[in-house]
């Protein structure tokens, strides 16, 4: 395992749209995240994406839509 630390701001609104996604997912937030996280660091070794804080809400956002 690789342990990555990161430290970035979500607005509470960001955060809800996550939550309510993962929930229709059958997920927990927190699951939800994990997976998130994962596919964000395969997009970075592919160079699709920077790991700064905009990219990751940006992302984020993003994926909370599907």
């Amino acid at each position: 395992y690789v342990i990555v630390c990161m430290k970035f701001k979500l607005s509470s609104e960001l955060i809800e749209a996550a939550g309510k996604h993962a929930a229709q997912r059958g997920m927990t937030l927190e699951e939800y995240i994990q997976e998130f996280l994962g596919i964000l660091q395969d997009e970075q070794a592919k160079g699709n994406v920077d790991l700064d804080s905009k990219s990751i809400q940006d992302a984020l956002q993003t994926y909370s839509k599907l």
